[in-house]
Formats: structure tokens, C-alpha cells, sequence
């Protein structure tokens, strides 16, 4: 991902099981610059209900988070000259 760059909230609806892996998180220069947010609740983009819970993750290069794929997630934007480098991945159970 480039500066500037950031996810809108969503979930993963076919997944069990979500994972970010940060390869490279490019020094920040705001304290939440490309954090990862996870909410409770629904997507305020597309429905219009308001998020609940909510918890910021203070991510750096080397950080593994896993979570449900039925959590809202989204990432706060970041500027860099660097690029951010993440492998976000599901579980899944086969069919």
C-alpha cells in the first residue's frame, strides 16, 4: 500500500478466522498512521448503523494480528515515502 493509503470497514463473510502479517509499517508520523481498527457492529459505509465497540491496534513491522472474519475492520491512513507491506489472509473450512 502506498502513502495514503487505507481500507474502508468490512468484514470477511466467507472466512472463520482473519490475519494481518506486517512485513513493513513505515515509521509513523501520526501515532495511529496505518493502524488497524476492529469494531463491533456493522459497517457505517455502506448501512448506516453506528459501530460499537471499538479498539485501535498499534501495529509495527513484524506484528501478527488474527481476529474473527465477522469483525468490522478498516485501517486509519498513513504517508510515507515507504510502502506499507502486509499479507492479510482467512481461514476458511473447505466445502
Amino acid at each position: 500500500m502506498r502513502s495514503g493509503g487505507k481500507l474502508e470497514p468490512h468484514i470477511h463473510e466467507k472466512g472463520w478466522l482473519s490475519g494481518s502479517i506486517y512485513i513493513n509499517v513505515p515509521p509513523k508520523d501520526k501515532p495511529d498512521a496505518g493502524n488497524l481498527n476492529v469494531a463491533e457492529g456493522s459497517d457505517t459505509f455502506s448501512t448506516n448503523i453506528i459501530l460499537g465497540k471499538e479498539e485501535t491496534i498499534d501495529v509495527r513491522t513484524g506484528s501478527l494480528v488474527l481476529f474473527p472474519s465477522s469483525v468490522t475492520h478498516y485501517t486509519t491512513p498513513f504517508h510515507s515515502d515507504q510502502e506499507r507491506i502486509v499479507l492479510a489472509f482467512d481461514v476458511r473450512r473447505l466445502q
